[in-house]
């Protein structure tokens, strides 16, 4: 899972307790026009999931994460050029326990 390996490249001792979409799904395309015709081919696609993580850290503490985690992939109309990039943006952090 993306989210834990985010997570645990901080703190390897990490536990992810929980993971909760919070909201709706955000999409983006991008489509290139054909030279002829109404038709096109997807380009460009994003999703951007709004996310709630709980984690234990390696001290004991509990967290709730506020999280965009973003999935970006462009030049899918370029054959051996694909690209897939991760987002993972932490937004909100409250401390809930000790």
């Amino acid at each position: 899972m993306d989210v834990e390996s985010e997570l645990y490249a901080q703190d390897k001792n990490a536990q992810v307790l929980s993971v909760d979409c919070i909201g709706e799904p955000g999409y983006e395309t991008k489509i290139k026009r054909q030279n002829f015709g109404p038709a096109g081919i997807l380009s460009q696609f994003s999703l951007t999931l709004p996310l709630r993580i709980r984690v234990r850290t390696s001290g004991g503490d509990v967290w709730i994460l506020l999280v965009m985690q973003n999935y970006s992939a462009v030049d899918l109309d370029v054959p051996g050029q694909r690209k897939l990039t991760l987002n993972f943006k932490i937004v909100g952090q409250p401390k809930i326990e000790t």
